[in-house]
């Protein structure tokens, strides 16, 4: 019975929900329907590790998303970065899905600024259990990159799963590449578009908007056409702390809510 349940209920993930929308964090992120490929931020360290490189403050962050219409299905996760000379450190600790499937990861990111150019990589360690298959532990690999060829423009690439992981010996996970652009025409207005191409012809874009009322406070937006999910965020800073909420409407999950709590370690 265990066995049937997550069988249907894998059948309703794959079926419906893009694995982008429940299994990485970051609420700025999210309410920009995960587009954030070419733009750095605090939720890089999943989206593109190169973009860890552009933060110059450090931070710490808790994220909890809960994007499952099952009960007790979410992901919790804390992440870290951390400036030492011309580098920037980041770590990241998450736990995914309930009882009958869950991943249990960490990862860490190192990336650097050269010039208009961020670099990044990012090494992570999955634990999978599955109810009536066992478990099985897997290595990911990521690379990425945001260049600024202009001061309004933004391009990203990051490519995903470049150790060739596999959950079991009958399923690899694909190797995926994202590329993306980001368009800033005023301090105000943040513009970003996003290309996911996964091995096998499987793609899927993501279009993104933020807006920063003032300093303290931001609103965002987000599309993505293939899962006919509408995104909506929010950001509130005060001082060294920010809370960041993001939600997404989906015709067949419903809602998915994202929140994500950050204390800055620099002003």
């Amino acid at each position: 019975m265990k066995r049937l349940i997550f069988i249907l209920t894998g059948c309703c993930l794959l079926s419906h929900i893009s694995p982008a929308q429940f299994s990485v964090l970051g609420a700025d992120a999210f309410g920009r329907a995960n587009s954030l490929v070419a733009v750095p931020g605090s939720a890089s360290i999943y989206h593109n590790p190169g973009g860890i490189a552009g933060d110059t403050s450090g931070f710490l962050s808790f994220n909890y998303l809960k994007a499952m219409p099952v009960e007790g299905f979410h992901t919790t996760g804390v992440q870290g970065i951390f400036r030492a000379g011309s580098f920037n450190y980041g770590f990241s600790v998450d736990s995914f899905g309930d009882r009958y499937y869950g991943e249990n990861r960490a990862a860490l990111a190192l990336a650097r600024k050269q010039g208009r150019v961020l670099m990044g990589v990012r090494i992570s360690y999955t634990g999978i259990h599955t109810a009536g298959m066992g478990s099985r532990k897997i290595l990911f690999g990521e690379a990425g990159m945001i260049v600024t060829p202009a001061p309004l423009v933004s391009l990203g690439l990051s490519l995903m799963n470049i150790t060739a992981a596999k959950s079991y010996e009958e399923y690899a996970f694909p190797v995926a590449l994202a590329v993306g652009a980001a368009l800033h025409p005023n301090e105000k207005v943040n513009l970003s578009g996003q290309l996911d191409y996964r091995a096998g012809g499987c793609k899927e874009v993501r279009f993104g908007l933020a807006y920063q009322v003032r300093e303290q406070l931001g609103f965002s937006a987000g599309i993505n056409p293939q899962m006919r999910s509408v995104h909506f965020g929010t950001t509130v800073l005060a001082g060294r702390y920010g809370f960041l909420y993001g939600i997404a409407t989906h015709p067949y999950a419903g809602a998915a809510h994202h929140a994500t709590f950050i204390y800055k370690l620099r002003d």
